[in-house]
């Protein structure tokens, strides 16, 4: 339009200059489409990442203190127009996400344990099995025990089979 306005009006000085505009327009309009359909991607994929594969929210990415961060850096680059920020902010908000995926599975993990641990208690509990009454204490216990150590100790000569030294070792331990 530009060059046939020119050379319809006959002043084609200026004709380089208009069309030298006329296509940075063209490049900046494109450019501008070409940066709005990529950050549309991204966007979406940003919502992607901070929920599951069934929709739920991992965690609030505009009220999570711990994707405050990616936030910030996602707005100055969408002012900037800068793709690799963009993508800066995804990898940012990829590594929050996978920190807090692994502290709730590990803390679930734990409630479980702790769970199965009481259950087995109940049910050993009502089982008797951590009923610690032995009953009446009988006279004499353990006495036979500390005149084997005495012996054991005095007479090693007397008390030299594995069974001895076995025994010994046991008896020990349980001091």
């Amino acid at each position: 339009m530009a060059l046939v306005r020119a050379l319809s009006s006959g002043e084609t000085e200026q004709l380089p200059d208009q069309l030298a505009q006329i296509q940075n327009a063209s490049t900046g309009r494109s450019a501008t489409r070409s940066y709005e359909g990529r950050y549309t991607t991204l966007a979406t994929e940003l919502q992607s990442i901070v929920h599951d594969d069934d929709g739920n929210e991992i965690v609030s990415l505009f009220d999570s203190p711990e994707l405050e961060a990616v936030r910030q850096l996602w707005l100055a680059s969408h002012n900037k127009q800068d793709l690799a920020g963009l993508y800066d902010a995804l990898n940012q908000a990829q590594r929050v996400v996978r920190r807090i995926e692994r502290t709730r599975s590990q803390d679930e993990v734990s409630a479980i344990r702790d769970q199965e641990r009481a259950a087995a208690k109940r049910q050993l509990d009502e089982a008797g099995i951590y009923d610690m009454d032995t009953g009446a204490a009988a006279s004499g216990a353990g006495v036979q025990d500390d005149d084997f150590l005495t012996s054991y100790a005095r007479n090693p000569e007397r008390h030299n089979t594995p069974e001895d030294h076995l025994r010994a070792r046991r008896l020990l331990a349980n001091l």
